[in-house]
């Protein structure tokens, strides 16, 4: 995998400008419940924590979609196929993070691909809590030698 997205959870704010971002870079106008990311509160905690497909290794739902439509795709992401997916939410069920969604206009499955590896979501994240970074980074990252390596002036790099 080329780049992996991470969040730190401790510095989300709940803007939800990932989720319209999302929304809108996927479907063309700012619809969250059709988003690929989803940003739920903790009423105990008051920390907002997103949900997304983390391109896991397990790859659980490819592995059971019983139409083949979850596939791997170049940079080892992975990505639905709306022409075969039926619908029948297996993926859901069987996804450990949570993060495949039902689209009900649709009535198919939708899940984070990381945008074919350019995600919308971290360019717009002000508070940095949504990263794109290499993948030997985001299992021993250290929030400022991130900042310091992948921002410049606040925007991130290419």
């Amino acid at each position: 995998m080329t780049k992996k997205l991470i969040s730190d959870q401790r510095f989300c704010s709940g803007c939800m400008a990932c989720v319209v971002n999302c929304s809108q870079f996927r479907e063309g106008h700012a619809a969250p419940a059709s988003s690929r990311i989803h940003i739920d509160h903790d009423p105990f905690t008051g920390a907002y924590i997103s949900r997304y497909c983390t391109q896991c290794e397990e790859k659980a739902c490819a592995r059971n979609c019983p139409a083949q439509a979850i596939t791997e795709i170049e940079g080892g992401y992975l990505k639905i196929n709306y022409e075969l997916c039926t619908g029948c939410q297996t993926c859901i069920a069987v996804c450990l993070s949570a993060a495949i969604f039902y689209d009900s206009v649709t009535g198919k499955v939708i899940k984070c691909d990381t945008c074919g590896g350019d995600p919308e979501c971290a360019k717009v994240c002000y508070t940095r809590a949504l990263l794109w970074v290499e993948p030997e980074d985001a299992d021993t990252f250290e929030r400022e030698k991130l900042q310091s390596r992948y921002f410049i002036r606040g925007k991130v790099r290419p």
